[in-house]
């Protein structure tokens, strides 16, 4: 959220006012009910203190429940302070308190409740004395005075605007500045504040806070890109690394700043923005420096504010077990550390206490004195008895305080996971859910009609207008109708039942339906905004920014089923605006903010997550799951080459599975990297039997197999393969968090990975280096009974963080050959399959080949794309023949199932008006091969796009490329587009009427453009002439992608061609994507 800073002058004294950006409503609703400020001294508790608003509500708090407006700490917190709406038991009035003894009560209150849909002027402050609140003109006070002649109490904490649903206007908190302090030393826990305006545009480096070797803050100019605000601290004897906030700066503006340093962590926020957090531990030291505050002449800087007081700063860390993978019903130990890096302190007590039933042992620990400095190393016995989850709460407090104190040193909660002592299996062949129906919707897309009750399969709605804000109940289905093709997204939402689940899929013969959007990077194709007990199957989901969405967000959602769908095309969003498609600049991607994945379960609370038996392809990411209790099975993630914004699938989720997937070029080309699929947060994950193969080099970062992201411990890979990828079979990274800790790799197989030599370079690299701070290289596991063959100069294992003597490696084998490899671990291959190639034909039946590795596998043909009706004569053979309803293009995919892997293969089939003859076509049917055309003039170019910091930056490339079917080609403000066919060789055709006498060109036009011009040369005419073309009309900004039949003229054999996207050099805008072009008679 920006923020801006103005200065009042009331008397003699200066007080710092804060308010919301130029917009000055702030929307608050059920999803978005919480905008967060950042940590800034000069909001501390102070006499003088003033907040003032407009809300509106939604919803009445007599029902809906208590409604902040404005909150900065706990309310416990000594120096809080909280506006807010009161729950229904306590009067639903408004009431303000603030904490200046300990305690947030008395609160004083005003006997107004506030009606939904009316504006509510709201003022409230403190004198030091009292406690004052306005609402409406009605006020009321009350005396909340210290305990002692303290009157300032600082307060590391963020301000909150809301939790509540309704609109802040005109929100508006000011407190008396303090004076510049008399010791402005570094120490932990140090926070600044200041506004700074630059009086004219900065160049190189722009001092705005100094105070000798302790902390530096600056601005920094960057040439042809935003600068950054830099915050340095100097400990042990070095500056780096800094914390960052990327933004170009304006003359006559002013930027709130504000950042510090915690003993561990530098940060820093510019209007409310904030940086990345660093992690920088070490000794600092104060120094008799003056302190420096702007640089005259190219900034100045006021408000200038600082809280660096000397205390105790405490806090819980390292976390975790020694088991290598808790199971239920066996304790576990504990291991965790005490650190404290302010003063010391002392006497305290350490309290460790479980719920449920879970007991911790030791509960109580005496520590007589934390001295400045100490990292204590901690144990505990923590027995679960039959919970899954075993929740503790630590604190630490002064002994004199009691128990009872709520003003606790530090405090931390630590969830262990214990998994089953056999894994589950939810795979289709051993669970299905519990469905019993009792209504049943229709929809079809060619024959309904809405005015019906959808009943029946005679009764079907024609649209999704009748399904939108649909709650699916027990037993209830919304069933679409196979062969039917759906240009908009479906929306809904499901209350199933344990014994009784909902259902979303498809009824009738043939094709799987299908919701085909139209390729916008803001399309979504089907949406659960809350879902329990809920199946979804057989559908096709494609060309959209977000394909199939679940989200669980209330208490009883989760246990949701997704099953043999398949997701295509679904591609853009990754970050802001790295995509490289023109037309999609700034657009926001779908509602909700989600990433272009192809299946996707979101939201805060998924349980009981099963996906299973689905296909994606050409998406930015495959998949994401997240949640805990989840089982991804049998998932084929496969050729998603969508350029810059294609990293990986995503698996965040926690006590959970994922079994027999292959991921075979599962990412391609994405700033900050590429990987077969992506973890983070994982406590307790079983991957096992899964394949990771072939990730391209695309000259992105990583480009490898399984990425443990960061955080999460108890993580298990075992007898998985990885093969041919072009980076580290497995990275451990951390980056900027704590590393994965208990990570098992165990009998897996490692087939020459990292061929492109990328990070380690190793087939097994844990990220690090002796300076990488220990709080974030943490990670530790065991490396045994695996079997490898390495690409010379790649070692099997490399870790140059200062955890390496935290790993073990045991019973590793090498192997020379990858067949001796195979011998020694023979696992279950996902069977290899290769589909004819396209076919041009005018009859109505054609013939069909697959080539299929092993002779078990189970072989089905279907329809995925064109014209419903396609029937197979046997679909279940290798080779078979289909016949098709008329004319038009028909995509195919055939899979072989060995009844554990799978694999599918592509192929289409191009049926021509009766009598047409085929001479020459170019289908673009493999990913990269541009089948020697090439691109030229299209007006775009390399882009850098600042994050919020560094690590945040992202770029995008220019996109022409073959993929998913397609030649994706990106037009910029040019009218010299092109795309012209290989100079080196004779195409092969005479234009003629006894020979080619037509040209069909099958794409998408999303440009601007609404004509095209197909030109030629032959061997007599070797140049580019207005003479030999011929100018066709297109459809611009098309929905979708459309046939154009272009009539040639008789010009005898012909060299080479180059399709125009501008017939008249007109700078056009946009993307176009060709799926086939055709020469022959008509």
């Amino acid at each position: 959220m920006k923020t801006k800073a103005t200065l009042f002058v009331v008397g003699f004294c200066a007080v710092a006012g804060w308010c919301p950006a130029e917009a000055a409503d702030i929307r608050l609703n059920a999803q978005t009910n919480v905008v967060w400020g950042v940590d800034d001294p000069r909001d501390d508790l102070r006499p003088g203190l003033r907040i003032s608003a407009r809300v509106r509500f939604d919803a009445d708090p007599a029902e809906a429940g208590e409604q902040a407006i404005l909150t900065r700490g706990d309310a416990n917190a000594l120096g809080s302070y909280i506006l807010r709406v009161d729950g229904p038991k306590e009067g639903a009035q408004f009431s303000f308190f603030v904490n200046v003894d300990g305690r947030p009560e008395p609160r004083v209150s005003v006997p107004v409740k506030p009606r939904p849909g009316a504006w509510h002027d709201v003022a409230a402050g403190w004198d030091g004395t009292n406690a004052w609140l306005s609402v409406d003109g009605q006020t009321a006070s009350r005396v909340r005075a210290p305990r002692s002649p303290k009157t300032v109490f600082p307060l590391a904490a963020a301000r909150r605007m809301g939790r509540m649903q309704g609109t802040i206007r005109d929100l508006a908190v000011t407190v008396p500045t303090l004076p510049l302090p008399a010791d402005a030393a570094i120490r932990p826990g140090f926070r600044l504040a200041c506004d700074v305006a630059f009086p004219r545009a900065p160049a190189g480096e722009t001092t705005l806070v100094a105070k000798g070797d302790e902390y530096w803050l600056r601005y920094d100019a960057r040439e042809g890109g935003a600068g950054s605000f830099n915050l340095f601290v100097f400990l042990d004897g070095s500056w780096e690394p800094r914390a960052s906030v990327q933004t170009p700066v304006e003359t006559g503006r002013t930027y709130r700043v504000t950042g510090g340093w915690d003993g561990r962590a530098s940060a820093l926020a510019v209007d409310g923005r904030a940086g990345e957090p660093v992690r920088r531990g070490g000794r600092c030291r104060a120094t008799a420096a003056p302190l420096v505050l702007g640089t005259k002449g190219r900034a100045a800087v006021t408000n200038f504010a600082l809280r660096n007081e000397r205390t105790a700063l405490a806090s819980f860390g390292m976390f975790r077990t020694r088991e290598l993978m808790p199971t239920v019903g066996a304790p576990v130990t504990l291991a965790g550390s005490l650190a404290n890096v302010g003063c010391a302190v002392g006497p305290c007590v350490l309290t460790a206490e479980g719920r449920d039933g879970v007991t911790v042992t030791p509960g109580r620990i005496a520590l007589p004195r934390l001295a400045e400095g100490d990292e204590l190393p901690l144990e505990w016995t923590v027995d679960p008895g039959t919970n899954h989850f075993a929740h503790v709460a630590f604190a630490v407090f002064r002994e004199a305080e009691g128990r009872a104190d709520p003003r606790a040193l530090c405090r931390a909660t630590k969830r262990i996971v214990f998994m089953p002592q056999t894994d589950p299996d939810f795979s289709a062949k051993a669970w299905n859910p519990p469905l019993r129906p009792t209504r049943t919707y229709h929809v079809d897309a060619d024959n309904g009609d809405d005015a019906r009750d959808g009943l029946s399969p005679q009764a079907a709605w024609k649209t999704f207008r009748n399904a939108a804000g649909l709650v699916l109940g027990p037993g209830e289905r919304l069933l679409l109708k196979r062969g039917c093709v759906f240009r908009e997204e479906l929306s809904v939402r499901a209350a199933g039942a344990p014994g009784n689940w909902a259902e979303i899929g498809a009824y009738g013969e043939g094709m799987r339906p299908q919701i085909r959007r139209t390729k916008h990077i803001n399309d979504r194709c089907l949406y659960v905004a809350d879902a329990a007990y809920l199946a979804i199957r057989d559908l096709i989901v494609c060309n959209a920014g977000a394909g199939l969405m679940v989200g669980c967000v209330s208490p009883g959602s989760g246990h949701v089923l997704v099953e043999r769908c398949l997701a295509h095309h679904i591609e853009g969003t990754y970050r802001f605006n790295s995509h490289g498609i023109p037309e999609w600049w700034d657009e926001p991607g779908p509602a909700g903010g989600a990433r272009s994945c192809g299946i996707a379960v979101t939201g805060g609370r998924p349980r009981h997550v099963v996906m299973r038996d689905c296909e994606t392809y050409q998406c930015s990411s495959g998949f994401s799951v997240r949640g805990t209790d989840t089982f991804v099975n049998r998932m084929f993630c496969h050729d998603n080459y969508a350029h810059n914004t294609s990293p990986h699938p995503y698996n965040t989720a926690s006590r959970s599975w994922m079994t027999d997937c292959v991921f075979d070029a599962s990412g391609w080309h994405a700033a900050a990297g590429t990987m077969g699929v992506m973890l983070a947060g994982n406590d307790g994950f079983v991957i096992r039997g899964c394949h990771f193969l072939n990730q391209p080099d695309s000259g992105s970062p990583d480009q490898g197999g399984i990425d443990f992201e960061a955080q999460g411990e108890n993580c298990l890979v075992a007898r998985c393969t990885f093969r041919n990828n072009a980076g580290a079979a497995i990275e451990v990274l951390g980056l900027r968090s704590p590393q994965t800790r208990n990570v098992q790799i165990r009998a897996c197989k490692f087939d020459r990975n990292n061929w492109a030599y990328k990070n380690g370079p190793a087939e097994i690299q844990v990220w690090g280096s002796p300076a990488t701070s220990a709080d974030v290289a943490c990670s530790n596991g065991r490396i045994e009974g695996n079997g490898y063959v390495l690409v010379p100069g790649v070692p099997f294992y490399v870790n140059e963080s200062r955890t390496t003597n935290d790993w073990i490696l045991a019973g590793n084998r090498a192997f020379d050959f990858s067949e001796d490899l195979d011998a020694a671990f023979p696992y279950v291959d996902p069977p290899e399959v290769r589909a004819c190639g396209e076919v041009w034909t005018d009859a109505p039946v054609a013939a069909l080949s697959a080539k299929v590795g092993d002779p078990r596998a189970a072989v089905r043909w279907e329809q995925v794309e064109g014209p419903a009706g396609v029937r197979f004569a046997q679909p279940a053979a290798a080779r078979t023949k289909a016949a098709f309803p008329g004319p038009g293009d028909y995509r195919l995919n055939v899979t072989a199932d060995n009844g554990t892997l799978w694999r599918t293969a592509r192929t289409a089939v191009h049926v021509l008006p009766p009598g047409a003859r085929t001479f020459r076509a170019w289908d673009f049917a493999r990913n990269l091969d541009a089948q020697g055309w090439c691109v030229e003039g299209t007006g775009t170019d390399y882009a850098f796009i600042p994050g919020r910091s560094a690590f945040w930056n992202s770029e995008a490339f220019p996109v022409q490329l073959v993929c998913g079917d397609y030649f994706v080609i990106a037009v910029k403000g040019s009218g010299r587009a092109a795309l012209v066919s290989p100079c080196d060789r004779d195409l092969g055709v005479a234009f003629s009427a006894s020979r080619a006498n037509a040209a069909r060109i099958r794409m998408q036009n999303h440009t601007t453009s609404r004509r095209m011009r197909l030109w030629w040369q032959t061997d007599g005419a070797p140049a580019w002439d207005a003479a030999r073309s011929v100018a066709f009309d297109v459809t611009p900004l098309d929905a979708d992608d459309r046939v154009y039949t272009v009539p040639l003229p008789r010009a005898g054999a012909v060299k080479q061609l180059k399709l125009a996207f501008s017939a008249d050099g007109a700078p056009i805008t946009g993307t176009v994507r060709l799926d086939y072009i055709w020469l022959g008679r008509l």
